[in-house]
């Protein structure tokens, strides 16, 4: 707990749980070859300018993440907490977020395919200039109208309507995008 953490080189993964703070600092070279995790922590600090498979937080009451790198297999967040993200790299998988949390995003690269969130809480979205959340936004909650189960999975797949809805690329362009959607 209180210490710092440098990765390089290949490494196999990365595991922690049960610390109340930790510094993670993932250096440009440095190759994942497996997923980062990190569990029930009150506080974690991650710097990433490698290239991640998946990354994994779960029960972290308060999370910082910058990442400059690519993150191939996406971000998962679970649980209640505080989660600020920089994002100047390429996020190539569904950055989802479940549960009551605050969410923080700064977007100055590529997020493909785009966001999910589920539960309660906040979602901030700042998209700067030249930066992009390919195939939208989507924000699912059981706690939101009149008609719902409670639960955003049976929600969903009933035919409930999610709270908020972004489609297309939000990042500047000189052309329309357009899109569908198919219920059978």
């Amino acid at each position: 707990s209180g210490a710092t953490v440098t990765c390089t080189g290949n490494p196999s993964g990365f595991t922690t749980s049960g610390l109340s703070f930790l510094s993670v600092d993932i250096v440009p070279g440095t190759n994942f070859n497996g997923p980062f995790s990190a569990s029930v922590m009150n506080h974690l600090v991650v710097t990433n300018a490698g290239n991640m498979q998946a990354m994994t937080f779960s029960a972290i009451g308060l999370l910082t993440l910058t990442t400059s790198g690519n993150i191939n297999n996406g971000i998962t967040v679970t649980g209640p907490g505080t989660h600020g993200f920089a994002n100047l790299g390429n996020i190539n998988q569904v950055f989802s977020f479940t549960g009551d949390s605050n969410d923080v995003i700064a977007n100055l690269g590529t997020i493909n395919p785009g966001i999910q969130k589920s539960g309660g809480g906040t979602l901030d979205i700042d998209n700067r200039a030249g930066a992009f959340i390919n195939q939208g936004i989507f924000t699912y909650s059981g706690r939101f109208g009149g008609n719902t189960t409670g639960d955003d999975l049976a929600d969903l797949l009933i035919g409930n309507s999610p709270i908020a809805f972004q489609s297309g690329n939000s990042g500047e362009r000189d052309y329309a995008q357009k899109y569908f959607a198919l219920f059978a």
